[in-house]
C-alpha cells in the first residue's frame, strides 16, 4: 500500500503534468519532445501511465514507483519543453543551430520536422553513418532518399558515392541498421 503523503504529492504534479500536456496537444498534432521524455522515465520500470497517456497516481502503486513517477514528473515540469512557449523558444533556437551546422537556411522548419532531426542528431545509429558522411551531405541524402521512396538497396547505392564499403568494414551494416530503423517500410 502506497504512502498517502507521497501518493498525495504524486497526484498534485500529476496534475500540473497532465495540464501541460493537454496544452501541448491542442497546440501540437503529435507527442513533444518533453512528453517523450516524461513518458519513457515513467514507464521504465513499470506502467506508470493510463491508457490515455496520463501519469498514473493510485493506491496500489509501490512508494519506489511514487517516488520515480514524482521525480520524472518534477522532471518534465521543470524542462522549458513542457510548455508551449519553451518548446517553441527550443524549435527556434534548434533552427538556428542546425541551419548552421547544414550551411543552409532551414527557417520554416516545422515543429515535427524539427523533432525528426533532433531524433537523427541523438540516434546512435545516425551518428555511426555520420563518422563516414559529413552530416549536410547525410540529411541531403535521407531526403531525397525519403522523398523518392528509396529501397534499402537504393539507399546502400546512394551512400556508396560516399562510403568506400571495402575500407570501413562495418559501415554496410551500420546504414542497414539505419535505414531499417528510420525507413522502416520493410523495402528491400
Amino acid at each position: 500500500m502506497a504512502n498517502q503523503e507521497l501518493l498525495n504529492q504524486l497526484k498534485e504534479v500529476s496534475r500540473e503534468a497532465n495540464r501541460r500536456i493537454r496544452q501541448l496537444r491542442k497546440n501540437y498534432d503529435h507527442d513533444t519532445w518533453a512528453e517523450r521524455i516524461l513518458y519513457d522515465r515513467v514507464n521504465i520500470k513499470y506502467e506508470g501511465l493510463t491508457p490515455t497517456g496520463r501519469v498514473k497516481a493510485n493506491k496500489r502503486m509501490k512508494d519506489a514507483e511514487i517516488k520515480a513517477s514524482i521525480k520524472a514528473v518534477n522532471d518534465f515540469l521543470n524542462d522549458k519543453r513542457s510548455t508551449v512557449k519553451g518548446l517553441e523558444e527550443t524549435k527556434d533556437t534548434l533552427n538556428k543551430a542546425i541551419s548552421k551546422h547544414l550551411e543552409e537556411n532551414i527557417e520554416g522548419l516545422t515543429t515535427q520536422e524539427a523533432d525528426t532531426l533532433v531524433q537523427l542528431f541523438e540516434d546512435e545509429d545516425a551518428k555511426n553513418v555520420m563518422k563516414y558522411i559529413p552530416p549536410s551531405d547525410f540529411f541531403t541524402l535521407i531526403k531525397e532518399a525519403k522523398d523518392d521512396n528509396k529501397t534499402e538497396i537504393d539507399f546502400m547505392e546512394m551512400m556508396e558515392g560516399y562510403i568506400n564499403f571495402s575500407q570501413n568494414s562495418g559501415a554496410k551494416e551500420e546504414l542497414s541498421a539505419f535505414y531499417n530503423k528510420f525507413f522502416s517500410s520493410g523495402k528491400k
